[in-house]
């Protein structure tokens, strides 16, 4: 094998071996690491979800082109992008 082992092929390496002796000896063999375990990929805001912050619930009206328009019930609509809305927004559970 080569001195360094491919990021992506180490880390399928890492899920399928790391329970098993001997793997991370093998692996520091190879010249490489395990990979932190991928985190959880953060919800994304979808058509009709609901999504809160300190202010109260929103919910999502649309979703176009990486922007979201939503809107607090009685209150004029807002538009901000994906990812600054995901930052600030929790989704509600349920």
């Amino acid at each position: 094998m080569s001195a360094s082992l491919d990021p992506a092929l180490q880390a399928k390496l890492a899920r399928r071996f790391s329970g098993q002796s001997g793997f991370q000896s093998w692996l520091a063999r190879q010249g490489g690491t395990p990979a932190p375990a991928p985190k959880a990929a953060a919800p994304e805001p979808t058509v009709g979800s609901h999504w809160s912050d300190e202010d109260g619930p929103v919910r999502v009206m649309a979703v176009v082109e990486g922007y979201v328009v939503a809107r607090r019930k009685g209150a004029m609509p807002f538009s901000s992008s994906a990812r600054d809305f995901a930052a600030a927004f929790k989704p509600v559970e349920g």
